[in-house]
């Protein structure tokens, strides 16, 4: 949390509230630290269950996506700056080399003009300049709950590489926990709730995140 939300003005406010919710058990003991305890509560994000695909239904949204014998490394969450979909893009040379039948599948809802446009054309740039138009599907559009699951459900990892944030918890991977596929993240306490459930990359670069 901001160093300003120690302001005496700040807290006075804050213990005006009926309730204090918050993601993290950090977070919790930071408002405690401020002597908050008796309207704070931990809020843990859930990961709640979401209907998924056959075996028969991936395989035909596979060929419908012309992604048959492809290993597929998925991103999922909304188009941000700060969720790294730019790293995720500059790391497919290096992850292509080792595995070529690797293909990045984005599925990264458009937030807002402010918040999603100059990123998606820096996304889609970067595509063209790596010559990774036959190695990137972008789906940007906001997909029911469903269709979401459903397409990263069909990735053997989805990652987020996330770079800074000062988020608590992520409520995007929750719902790549529920499909079932493995999970990948750059090493930011956002993620570190999930720690042994997760796989650690070993940084926020595109090195790093083609390493891992």
């Amino acid at each position: 949390a901001p160093d300003d939300m120690q302001d005496p003005a700040t807290l006075q406010a804050l213990a005006q509230a009926a309730r204090l919710i918050v993601h993290s058990l950090d977070d919790l003991h930071r408002l405690h630290h401020w002597g908050l305890q008796a309207n704070s509560m931990w809020f843990p994000l859930a990961v709640y269950p979401v209907a998924l695909p056959t075996a028969e239904q991936q395989a035909q949204r596979r060929q419908a996506l012309g992604l048959q014998g492809k290993r597929i490394v998925a991103t999922y969450g909304f188009m941000m700056p700060h969720k790294g979909l730019l790293e995720m893009v500059q790391a497919m040379p290096a992850i292509l080399r080792d595995h070529p039948d690797a293909h990045l599948l984005m599925v990264n809802a458009w937030y807002s003009e402010a918040a999603s446009g100059a990123e998606q054309q820096r996304l889609q740039q970067t595509i063209e300049s790596l010559g990774l138009a036959n190695n990137v599907t972008l789906e940007s559009r906001f997909l029911p709950e469903a269709d979401c699951a459903a397409l990263i459900s069909l990735a053997e990892v989805v990652v987020f590489p996330y770079q800074n944030t000062e988020e608590s918890a992520s409520a995007a991977v929750r719902m790549a926990l529920a499909t079932g596929s493995a999970i990948a993240n750059t090493p930011l306490p956002i993620f570190q709730d999930l720690a042994g459930i997760t796989h650690a990359l070993p940084g926020t670069t595109p090195a790093d995140i083609a390493q891992g």
